[in-house]
C-alpha cells in the first residue's frame, strides 16, 4: 500500500510538472522531427519533436525562457517567453533550389565545370518524342549508341564511352 501511495505521488509530480509544447503546421497537422533548445541552468538542452509533433519538458520554468525553434521545412523562431502547455504553429520555408548533380569529383564543383558532362532529357522533351520505353528515348539522343548483343545483352555507348562509365537515373522511380 505504502510502495503504491509513493507511485501515485511521483506520477502525479511528474504530470504536474511537466509541459507539452505542440509543434503544428498551417493545416494543423502535427511536425515530425522539429529540433527545440532551450538554455537551463546555463546548460543548453536539445529535444526533438515526435511524431505527433509533441516534446514534453519534464519540469515547470518560473521565469521566461530564451528558445530556438528550427526545422528543414519551416522557418525558425527564437523566443523568450513563458511556456505552459503552448502550441507552436510554423510557417513553411518558400524556397527553390537549383539543380543539383551529384557525381564522384573529388571537390564541389559547378555543372558547367565538370569533367564529364552530363546529358539531362527534360520531362518536355521526353513528351515531345513520344517515347514508349527508355530504348526509344536514348535512341533518339545525339552522341548515343544502343547496341544488343544475343549473349550479352544490351550496352549502351554515350560520345564513345560505355560500359561501367555510363550511368543512367530516372527521376521519381
Amino acid at each position: 500500500m505504502k510502495v503504491n501511495l509513493l507511485l501515485c505521488l511521483l506520477l502525479s509530480n511528474y504530470i504536474v510538472c511537466s509541459q507539452n509544447l505542440f509543434f503544428l503546421d498551417s493545416d494543423n497537422k502535427p511536425v515530425k522531427d522539429v529540433y527545440f533548445e532551450y538554455v537551463s541552468n546555463d546548460k543548453k538542452i536539445k529535444k526533438i519533436s515526435d511524431e505527433n509533433g509533441l516534446i514534453i519538458l519534464n519540469q515547470i520554468f518560473f521565469q521566461k525562457l530564451n528558445y530556438k525553434i528550427s526545422h528543414l521545412s519551416f522557418e525558425s523562431i527564437n523566443g523568450n517567453q513563458f511556456l505552459r502547455d503552448t502550441t507552436f504553429y510554423l510557417v513553411k520555408k518558400n524556397f527553390i533550389t537549383d539543380e543539383v548533380f551529384i557525381t564522384a569529383q573529388i571537390k564541389p564543383s559547378k555543372m558547367s565545370e565538370v569533367i564529364q558532362k552530363p546529358i539531362i532529357i527534360s520531362g518536355k522533351e521526353i513528351e515531345m518524342q513520344a517515347a514508349n520505353n527508355l530504348k526509344d528515348l536514348l535512341n533518339k539522343q545525339t552522341n548515343m549508341l544502343l547496341g544488343y548483343d544475343n549473349v550479352l545483352g544490351s550496352s549502351v555507348s554515350v560520345q564513345g564511352i560505355s560500359g561501367q562509365n555510363v550511368k543512367i537515373l530516372i527521376d521519381g522511380v
